[in-house]
């Protein structure tokens, strides 16, 4: 039986059992939405329809339709945010790079039995060298946050897989965009605010564009690692072993954690089935 693998598992199995448990194993996931990521998503979304040529109005048009179905009330202005940032972006950061391959699929090996999948972002040539195009919005760009980028798991997970394809990577080039902080202000219309919103992604200096470079020897480290990882989500899955990881609650915050503490079925109604996770 082949088991597949991806980052978001081997992140979340890392973080705690019990979370993936609830995550991949039961696949349910909380009603209500969480609002942070749901813009990153709409972001990458837009980027992505004009990375392939398309206009403002097509990525305009595939933000909206991803939130067709959400009450009013959820979206939070999510579309018109991120709206925003993708037409900044698009105005102020000047790629300098060639695309060789846009959100294609990999799955590689990551040990007996066991295959490594995902999607890339964006493989692109840059100073005649291969790079993973890496977008992500963040409310603080600061020497911390470029240095925790040296960790960012899921990237470096991207870069096993392009060295297992036969790419050259050189390493993963970072576009952020930092996230305002304004907020709509009272007797302010909302038209008003999206207009405010708008001119404030209109600053260069909202784009940092930082470089991350990775050698042969850390690819190889970090296959180890996932080859590790993957062995001991196997090892659990067969034996049902779920423990939990409190101080993951503290550090990264948990969606379960109503359940988590004490799985009642009041607590579950907080919760839905959902076919299957990325």
């Amino acid at each position: 039986m082949i088991r597949f693998m991806s980052a978001s598992k081997i992140r979340c199995f890392k973080e705690c059992r019990r979370k993936y448990y609830f995550r991949y194993i039961e696949s349910i996931e909380p009603i209500t939405k969480a609002l942070p990521l749901a813009l990153g998503k709409a972001v990458h979304t837009g980027l992505e329809i004009l990375d392939g040529g398309g206009t403002m109005e097509q990525a305009e048009a595939a933000i909206n339709l991803q939130y067709e179905d959400w009450p009013e009330e959820d979206t939070g202005m999510i579309p018109v945010h991120a709206l925003a940032i993708v037409a900044g972006y698009h105005e102020y950061v000047k790629p300098d790079w060639k695309i060789i391959d846009l959100e294609s699929r990999f799955e590689v090996s990551c040990g007996k039995g066991r295959r490594l999948i995902g999607y890339f972002d964006g493989i692109i040539e840059r100073n005649g060298h291969t790079y993973i195009l890496e977008r992500k919005t963040a409310r603080t760009v600061d020497e911390k946050y470029l240095h925790n980028l040296l960790w960012d798991e899921q990237a470096s997970i991207y870069a096993y897989a392009a060295s297992e394809l036969g790419l050259n990577i050189k390493g993963i080039l970072y576009d952020i965009i930092q996230k305002a902080s304004i907020r709509q202000k009272q007797n302010e219309t909302e038209e008003e605010f999206i207009e405010r919103l708008r001119e404030w992604y209109k600053a260069p200096s909202r784009y940092t564009r930082h470089l991350v470079t990775r050698n042969r020897n850390q690819i190889e480290s970090l296959a180890d690692d996932i080859r590790d990882v993957a062995l001991d989500i196997t090892v659990t899955e067969r034996e049902q072993r779920w423990y939990r990881n409190p101080a993951a609650c503290q550090i990264y915050g948990c969606a379960f954690r109503s359940i988590c503490l004490e799985d009642t079925p009041e607590a579950r109604t907080e919760f839905q089935t959902k076919e299957t996770y990325k």
